[in-house]
């Protein structure tokens, strides 16, 4: 089982069925024209779900920081991005089967048909600031990506979650820290 540490995070996805964008050759030669991408990916198949996960450390953050708009115009940005990419794999576009030959390569099951996506967005954030500056940020996200990802018939309020990373390990995500 691969380990990976990201954002002070530790990540542990089984075998053969989870891919990061910045390993695949394809996305490293595109990813110097903008082009931005999440953390983590899996194929759960007993839900029939592709998650994409994005890490993020806010550890560090005083009680008179916030978290600024510009978290949630990277997280966009990044979640934007990736649905594309994975658009492509399902268009079979050129760079879509690049792409694909590239994920499967990690995640053989990866499939090459639309299929339900879940978007999360684990932050590592001291308790004490979680529930006053999460709650509002996940509203703010939902609402301004939420007409972007419906094009895929992802719910944002369902299929979009901004968590802890203790209440992503409660809830089985593959997070430790």
């Amino acid at each position: 089982m691969p380990v990976y540490k990201e954002s002070e995070l530790i990540v542990s996805l089984a075998d053969d069925n989870h891919f990061r964008f910045c390993d695949c050759r394809t996305y490293q030669k595109l990813s110097g024209s903008y082009l931005k991408e999440m953390d983590f990916g899996w194929w759960n198949a007993e839900k029939g779900c592709l998650y994409l996960m994005e890490l993020k450390d806010f550890s560090s953050l005083t009680a008179d920081e916030q978290l600024a708009d510009k978290f949630i115009e990277d997280i966009i940005l990044c979640v934007v991005d990736c649905l594309l990419m994975l658009s492509a794999i399902w268009t079979n576009s050129e760079k879509g089967q690049s792409l694909h030959a590239d994920l499967t390569q990690t995640c053989p099951a990866f499939s090459r048909q639309l299929c339900r996506v879940k978007i999360v967005i684990v932050v590592k954030i001291e308790a004490r600031h979680a529930r006053s500056w999460l709650s509002p940020l996940l509203d703010r996200l939902r609402s301004r990506i939420k007409s972007k990802v419906s094009l895929l018939d992802i719910d944002p309020k369902n299929d979009i979650q901004l968590l802890t990373h203790e209440v992503a390990k409660r809830l089985g995500l593959p997070v430790d820290y």
